[in-house]
């Protein structure tokens, strides 16, 4: 199941990267790919639908209070993405690389 999102939330990032009026549509999408891809887990753990009822009554993502952020990380075995939500502006993607060659911290 995670393969499936995290393509999606990628072709989403990169679409984004892509100057023009839809990049910052594209950020959301990816976005709401990966928090899908949270509410999907959750409801797999707990083997409770009543999950998805909750998660919905959550504060949406898009209203970032003034002196506030948002920063959804999404980690792909090559690179980690920052989404950077900030009030008032338009949202941001930051692309870090991995090396592979490095060893985990759980070496």
């Amino acid at each position: 199941m995670r393969p499936v999102y995290l393509e999606l939330a990628d072709l989403l990032l990169k679409q984004a990267r892509t100057p023009g009026a839809l990049a910052e549509e594209r950020l959301r999408q990816a976005r709401e790919t990966m928090e899908g891809l949270k509410k999907a887990e959750l409801q797999d753990f707990f083997q409770d639908e009543c999950v998805t009822v909750l998660q919905g009554e959550t504060q949406e993502l898009n209203r970032i209070p003034t002196g506030m952020a948002l920063i959804s990380p999404i980690l792909f075995p090559d690179h980690l993405t920052l989404l950077l939500t900030l009030p008032h502006e338009l949202m941001k993607q930051i692309h870090v690389p991995i090396d592979p060659t490095l060893p985990s911290p759980r070496e």
